[in-house]
């Protein structure tokens, strides 16, 4: 019984993958420096009437509506979130 338990252990740790990301939720902040500010709307007004950078509502156009997402979102980006991923089975 105990050569069987260290067997399975053995092999969950050699197929066990763990994995740590951050994720914030700041798609205004164009130029990623954690704040919604002059330089993104400055990157939104470059790309205005094209499917660039500034296009936050996903209609494939920078217009107005994205400029309306980028004020509701102007000032510091909320604080960013650790994400843990546990994967079994990988190699």
């Amino acid at each position: 019984m105990r050569r069987w338990c260290a067997a399975l252990a053995s092999s969950l740790a050699a197929s066990l993958a763990i994995s740590t990301s951050v994720r914030a939720d700041c798609p205004a902040d164009l130029d990623n420096n954690q704040i919604v500010d002059g330089g993104d709307l400055g990157i939104l007004l470059l790309n205005w009437g094209t499917a660039g950078a500034g296009d936050l509502n996903g209609d494939g156009v920078v217009t107005g509506g994205d400029m309306g997402i980028m004020l509701i979102a102007w000032g510091n980006c909320p604080p960013a979130e650790p994400v843990v991923t546990i994967t079994l089975g990988a190699t």
